[in-house]
């Protein structure tokens, strides 16, 4: 298998899913990036019979799993010691938002499984896809999906 072609071939949709676990371009494509390195360097490693896409996009949720705990750990540490890492900033326009602004609040309060299954069908993923990706079985991302759609619209239409 040739890791590096199909890594090309596929980092568009990582890209997207990269982004809709982290607040930006950057951190997303650091992320792709720290992802497919690994995938690069222990290539010789992994069953060339792999579904690369699968493996890449559990790998980023795991690594941006793992950055969130690591991240809690240092604000918990932060707060113990006192600092204050965060700083208020306001403008006379922040109390607006634009449509994907407030599509993006809403799946953020959707939680992370909802958010995860909803991106993955977003990027392109069919049900089966999603629950090779996820690990679960097809059933269990339909009942998902219809639940996070459910929950989706219930949230639009009260906003």
């Amino acid at each position: 298998m040739d890791f590096a072609n199909t890594l090309i071939a596929i980092w568009p949709k990582l890209m997207k899913y990269s982004r809709s676990l982290t607040k930006g371009n950057y951190a997303a494509e650091d992320l792709v990036m720290e992802v497919i390195t690994k995938i690069l360097e222990s290539a010789e490693r992994i069953d060339p019979d792999t579904n690369l896409e699968a493996y890449a996009i559990r790998a980023i949720k795991n690594t941006f799993l793992n950055e969130v705990e690591r991240d809690k750990k240092t604000i918990s540490e932060i707060k113990v010691s006192g600092e204050s890492i965060y700083e208020e900033t306001c403008d006379e326009n922040s109390g607006k938002f634009t449509e994907s602004e407030d599509l993006e609040k809403i799946l953020m309060n959707l939680g992370f499984k909802c958010k995860e299954i909803l991106v993955l069908f977003g990027i392109g993923s069919s049900y089966k896809e999603i629950a090779s990706l996820l690990d679960v079985k097809i059933g269990t991302v339909m009942s998902r999906m219809s639940r996070c759609r459910d929950s989706l619209t219930d949230q639009l239409e009260a906003s």
